[in-house]
Order: C-alpha cells, then structure tokens, then sequence
C-alpha cells in the first residue's frame, strides 16, 4: 500500500485495500471477522458509494470475500447471500482468477445449508452444483494443480449431503492430499475441518480429532490466528494448543519494486 500510494497508483491501490482489508480479518485483526471493516477498508462507509460508482471489479470483490470470510467463520446463510449478490457483478473481473472462486463458494456454501431446505430447493442446490462443477473440471482440463483440489472437497461435500459417507471420506481425503501437494494449505486446512465436522456428525469422535488437529495446524502455518482462535474456542477437547514452532512455516515476500521495474520495461 505504502509503495502503491507513493507510485500514485490509485485504481490498484483500491483493489489493495480491499485484499489488506481481507487480510487483516483472517489475522484477527477486527471486531467482526466477516466484516471488511477496518484499517485498510470500510465496507459500511464505501459499499454504498463503490455501487453508485459502478466499480463492478471493485463489488464483485467485496462481496466474494464476504462470502467466503461468512462461510471460513461457521456463517453459511450470509456467505449464501454474499455470493448471490457477487455473482451479478462477475463481469467486472472478466478473465481474472477471481472468476474461479465463485463456483468453489458457491457450492461450498449452499452444501452447508442443504440440510435445511426444502426438498424443492435442495435439487435446485444439487443442480447449481453440477453446473459450477462442469466449469471447475473444465479449468482443471487447464490447471489441475489449481483446480482438482477443490473439485474434490466440493464433490465431498455433495456425497455428505446425499448420505454416500464412506465416498465424503474418500474424498475429503484427496482434497486435503491435493490441496496440501500443490501448497494450498488453506484449502487443505479448510478440508481438513470440513471431514472432522463430517465425522464429529456421525459420532467418530477420534477420527474427529485427528482432522480438526490438522485443520489447526494448517490454519497456524497459514496464518489465520481469527479462525485459530475460533477453533479453540468451539472444540477445546480437540485442539492441542502446543504447536511446534516449526508449524508456522515461512511466507515468502514478493520484490514489488523489481516486479514493477520489470513491468514498466516491458511496457517500454
């Protein structure tokens, strides 16, 4: 940001501000963890005037993270609403990864609330998810090391709500193996929770455990001390709290300024 504003570079800026502001509430830095609202952004100041401006990249942004800060925190009728009012503005983003990340918490999100609606509903659920499936292994054809892993804790979580248990197990299995090879620990941290909340729900308390140990650890690695400290606080029995130092893995910098200094050559 500090670079950015020196550059006068207003538009990324913006954008920045918005990831910072992300950032700063998976760190557990703000008073709602699914808000962005904080140091670097404010959503309940902006939102308004960002819509009236119809910066459409700037919204559909806004409300992707949402989402998926709304369903990261246990909040899955928010996150739901989030990726309903983002999907209208995926045009701002045309050709960008953002693209990508609405089929994931979309589906994410309405499997979580399956179990809740009505049986009309519930196969509009199944036949969203088929749909944002077919784009996601379409992208796989692409780049499976971006794709196949959330492909498979989608697909886990579509088993879970069919009642097909022992193929969820399997495959939270291979979402977490793939998340964890192609380094998306946050994704496999995230799979890990979603099969101990599998398993917690079937009574398999020990294989529970396990899961959600690893989900800790991974969140740690990563960095998210507003959902380690949630974790902690819902399952105490389970979290072991003494993690190895060696669990908080190095986050390597970026060297913005030869990055830009690369770019403007090229431009050149």
């Amino acid at each position: 940001s500090e670079f950015l504003a020196r550059h006068n570079m207003t538009a990324v800026l913006h954008w920045n501000s918005i990831w910072h502001q992300c950032t700063l509430s998976l760190l557990g830095r703000t008073q709602v963890p699914h808000l962005l609202a904080g140091a670097a952004y404010d959503e309940m100041q902006s939102l308004a005037a960002e819509i009236e401006a119809g910066n459409r990249n700037v919204i559909y942004l806004i409300y992707l993270f949402k989402s998926y800060l709304c369903y990261l925190h246990g909040e899955y009728e928010q996150a739901v609403e989030y990726v309903t009012e983002a999907a209208p503005y995926i045009d701002g983003v045309p050709g960008m990864i953002f693209m990508s990340y609405l089929p994931y918490f979309e589906s994410l999100a309405l499997l979580a609330v399956y179990e809740q609606r009505a049986a009309d509903e519930q196969q509009r659920i199944l036949d969203t998810v088929e749909a944002n499936l077919q784009k996601l292994n379409m992208w796989a054809g692409f780049a499976p090391m971006n794709q196949q892993h959330k492909i498979y804790l989608v697909e886990a979580e579509r088993a879970r709500v069919r009642g097909q248990d022992s193929g969820a197990a399997a495959l939270y299995d291979r979402a977490i193996e793939q998340a964890e090879t192609q380094g998306y620990i946050n994704d496999a941290a995230l799979a890990n929770e979603r099969a101990a909340l599998f398993f917690a729900a079937r009574g398999r308390e020990k294989f529970a455990q396990i899961y959600l140990q690893d989900a800790y650890r991974l969140y740690v690695a990563w960095g998210a001390k507003a959902k380690t400290d949630e974790l902690a606080r819902r399952y105490p029995q389970w979290v072991d709290l003494r993690l190895p130092a060696s669990a908080q893995q190095p986050v390597e910098r970026l060297d913005v300024e030869a990055i830009v200094r690369a770019s403007q050559t090229f431009s050149e």
